[in-house]
């Protein structure tokens, strides 16, 4: 395997130079020193591996979802804070790995050795990572037969405007045409939720329990909380991994 080029956000150049001298691993080091940077040169060439720090304006649940929205195959480390929620956002996700800033460097070579030990080949073909979606047949409207907004909100106890603002839509439009054509890609990981709970579960009330239960993944938070702010593939994926048997 040749070098493994890692996109690094370092807001200075210290760390990344210091991982170019690594000897563990080849790396190629390319640097960002902003997540704008980070994100427009992963969008130009996708690298191996993701390398970041946390920061006050990106952390958490938000950063992992920033991450998943450039990738869903690129591994990742993360250094971060003891206290930061990213802990336990990431245990489902085993391309993730998070250490506790600052970090040894010699530790942090072994991280990345150890996480791209797997062929890339075999990074292009993961294990499944989606089960199938079975139609929740009360999310869809009796006429058109596609997803409505209006019974979403219903079956998950929310209100349509914590939808609205979940899917980031207009309240006003989606009042009007629920299951208007344009609000389907949105609305499927919804369906996509409600389909492994109603699967882990067995019921609609158990599928409103789970969603109004305390988890440790979302520490301080509900797991409806966590979809009302708009993390509705970031929940959709996680269950699907339970669902998959590699939760961790």
């Amino acid at each position: 395997m040749g070098p493994i080029r890692a996109l690094v956000l370092d807001e200075d150049t210290r760390f990344a130079e210091k991982l170019s001298a690594a000897t563990l691993v080849s790396l190629t080091v390319d640097r960002a020193g902003s997540f704008a940077e980070f994100r427009k040169a992963a969008t130009k060439r996708m690298p191996d591996l993701f390398l970041l720090h946390e920061s006050a304006k990106l952390g958490g649940i938000e950063l992992l979802n920033e991450l998943r929205r450039l990738s869903t195959s690129v591994p990742a480390i993360v250094l971060a804070p003891a206290a930061s929620s990213i802990w336990q956002a990431t245990l489902s996700n085993s391309d993730v790995e998070v250490l506790c800033a600052p970090v040894n460097e010699r530790e942090l070579e072994y991280r990345i050795a150890k996480l791209m030990v797997q062929p890339r080949v075999l990074r292009k073909q993961p294990l499944p990572t989606r089960i199938p979606v079975i139609a929740v047949q009360k999310l869809h409207n009796d006429k058109s037969g596609r997803l409505d907004a209006k019974l979403t909100a219903a079956r998950f106890g929310m209100s349509l405007s914590d939808v609205c603002r979940s899917i980031g839509k207009k309240l006003q439009t989606v009042h009007q045409t629920p299951d208007a054509p344009g609000l389907q890609k949105s609305l499927f990981p919804f369906e996509r939720i409600a389909s492994a709970l109603l699967k882990l579960t067995g019921s609609e009330k158990g599928l409103k329990v789970w969603l109004n239960t305390p988890n440790d993944a979302f520490p301080g938070e509900l797991p409806i909380d966590i979809l009302k702010q708009g993390h509705r593939e970031l929940l959709a994926e996680m269950l699907e991994d339970v669902l998959l048997g590699h939760p961790d």
